[in-house]
């Protein structure tokens, strides 16, 4: 925001701390409502605000504007806390008993390590092949493609039955 957008960086972090603590109070809101309605319905909502959303939201973020950039980051991060709100029961609920903890944890570093560990490598790429600060929002976009597509296709709805017992 500083760099491209020419935000002051006492306005960047203020948007940004702000963000976050929205993210905080949307995290059990989110939990609450994933047992109400369901895992999947969240996933599902989640995936699509990022498949949908992310181009638009990205473009708000690089405004120079205060408010559009709240905005944008605030459109980002109710699809995260959406998807927070699914991801993480399901993915207990998902995994069996017997291997819950290492299953888990295995999956989570595992998609960290690919996703997340490669994520600033290319919007850095992106943004370098192609000189738009805007395409690493399409990346983005496909990580909720991939996502929905996941989500609609091969994920059974977990929330409303009796989770296994067993060693953890």
């Amino acid at each position: 925001m500083e760099e491209i957008d020419h935000l002051s960086a006492a306005t960047s972090l203020s948007l940004n701390t702000g963000v976050l603590a929205v993210l905080l109070m949307l995290y059990p809101i989110s939990a609450w409502l994933s047992d109400r309605i369901g895992r999947k319905p969240m996933l599902i909502s989640g995936s699509s605000l990022l498949c949908f959303g992310a181009l638009p939201l990205f473009r708000l973020m690089h405004s120079s504007d205060p408010q559009q950039v709240l905005w944008g980051e605030l459109g980002l991060t109710l699809a995260v806390a959406l998807l927070a709100g699914g991801k993480n029961p399901a993915n207990v609920e998902l995994m069996p008993a017997a291997v819950r903890c290492t299953g888990l944890a295995v999956a989570f570093n595992v998609a960290e390590e690919y996703f997340g560990g490669t994520t600033p490598l290319i919007a850095t790429w992106l943004i370098a092949q192609t000189g738009n600060p805007l395409l690493p929002g399409a990346w983005v976009a496909f990580s909720g493609l991939c996502t929905l597509i996941t989500a609609c296709a091969f994920t059974r709805e977990t929330a409303f039955r009796q989770l296994s017992a067993g060693s953890t």
